[in-house]
């Protein structure tokens, strides 16, 4: 588990973070400006690379996830294909695979 953190490149100072709950790692969508994670309590967290502000934008049941370490399973993955505008997240407890198409 981890937080998101933006720095200035300049100075390295904190511009924001998140709570200590990410649990995938990080993709980003360019054109919405959105980081993307995967949170311990099964969200799906868009995060304006701006601001840091944050917004649910989906709930995963079976919650919390069982994390690689406390049983044996995979992590929890995104990825995202610029030039589909998709985001794809592997759940490492189930090894469901799923897909969104952002709007546009």
């Amino acid at each position: 588990m981890g937080s998101v953190y933006a720095m200035q490149r300049s100075t390295g100072k904190i511009l924001w973070k998140t709570d200590n709950n990410v649990i995938s790692n990080i993709v980003i969508s360019p054109a919405k400006k959105l980081a993307y994670v995967l949170t311990r309590d099964g969200k799906l967290l868009g995060i304006d690379i701006d601001n840091g502000a944050s917004t649910t934008l989906i709930e995963f049941s079976n919650v919390p996830f069982v994390l690689n370490g406390e049983d044996i399973v995979g992590g929890y993955e995104l990825a995202y294909d610029q030039t589909t505008k998709s985001l794809f997240i592997l759940l490492g407890d189930s090894r469901q695979l799923f897909a969104f198409k952002e709007k546009e």
